[in-house]
């Protein structure tokens, strides 16, 4: 074989390892591509069908992305919010709560974690645990925040019919015995007197006798507004444990101070169910017995709730009925 005929054939066979790794690059950028789709279809398919709120937007509150969940706000359609700013999508309280994370997750290397508020196409008010975190570009630069937003709002509900009585709203004994270690703590801490205050109602069998039982409903939410009333500092606590028996506990700098405020609250109750029963055959009226704890006395709930019981006990049975007696 001469050297043209050589050179012919070694450009062949140039030409076809060429066409087998073109034709590979083109085979593997096909698999490449049809991987890609299918990743991007199931991407599509969890932000379509979540039951959760996904969102994006860059670093001035413009809405990036959402999801078709978004559907379920009182708003537009999920596809309407982009490009605008939440300003223009939601009331003014509710911006002002979304940009205030939003602007917390911009600052933070970590993810965010925080409860937020919306409105539901219904007019329903919803609450979200949401997850805010950073988006970054290619060169690390901060260009937004994402938002992962879970509806809490039936979790709560069943919290608080756990932690609150149904008829009065005050909490129950569930979460007056969850806290009360808590409350000594802080008290102790704080150097104050912690004063836990059983009371319960003289008579409130004769007010369901003579009126029925929706008048002595009206008596027992009448009784706990009077509490909320006078006990309305961070640190007051107000309960009630059953029938017409309740507990408020708070702190006090002196006795002189806690006296005060349980007489306060005695003329209070008293007061109220008098506006609402004037005429009952036998008065209904509060009677509290109580125990005060010093800073530093260590004393299990069963013994605080027995000794301030003791104190009840004399309060209903001394001369002068329906006043507060301390053990």
């Amino acid at each position: 074989m001469d050297s043209a005929n050589e050179s012919i054939t070694l450009d062949q066979d140039k030409t076809l390892g060429q066409d087998k790794n073109q034709n590979k690059t083109i085979h593997q950028l096909k698999q490449e591509n049809k991987a890609l789709k299918e990743q991007n279809r199931l991407f599509s398919s969890i932000l379509d069908n979540a039951p959760i709120l996904i969102s994006a937007k860059d670093l001035d509150g413009n809405v990036l992305m959402t999801n078709a969940h978004f559907s379920v706000l009182d708003g537009p359609a999920p596809d309407a919010y982009l490009n605008r700013n939440i300003y223009d999508l939601f009331p003014k309280e509710i911006a002002d709560e979304l940009w205030e994370n939003d602007k917390k997750a911009q600052n933070s290397g970590t993810p965010i974690e925080a409860e937020e508020h919306v409105f539901h196409k219904d007019g329903s008010a919803h609450a979200y645990h949401t997850t805010k975190f950073r988006l970054l570009d290619e060169q690390n630069t901060l260009i937004g925040t994402c938002a992962v937003s879970f509806d809490i709002t039936d979790m709560k509900r069943l919290e608080q019919e756990v932690q609150y009585d149904h008829l009065t709203g005050l909490y129950n004994r569930r979460l007056l015995e969850k806290t009360i270690e808590n409350e000594l703590a802080r008290a102790a801490r704080e150097q104050l007197l912690f004063v836990f205050a059983l009371i319960d109602l003289d008579n409130f069998k004769s007010v369901n006798d003579q009126y029925g039982h929706l008048k002595g409903d009206d008596v027992l939410v009448a009784t706990a507004e009077s509490f909320r009333n006078v006990l309305h500092r961070p640190s007051d606590f107000c309960y009630r444990l059953g029938g017409d028996e309740f507990v408020a506990t708070f702190c006090a700098p002196c006795q002189q101070t806690a006296n005060e405020l349980l007489e306060a609250l005695r003329k209070e109750i008293n007061d109220a169910i008098h506006h609402l029963i004037p005429d009952a055959k036998a008065p209904c009226r509060a009677s509290m017995g109580t125990r005060i704890v010093a800073p530093g006395e260590v004393l299990p709930f069963c013994q605080l709730y027995s000794e301030a019981d003791k104190a009840l006990y004399c309060s209903k049975n001394s001369e002068q009925n329906n006043s507060f007696w301390h053990q």
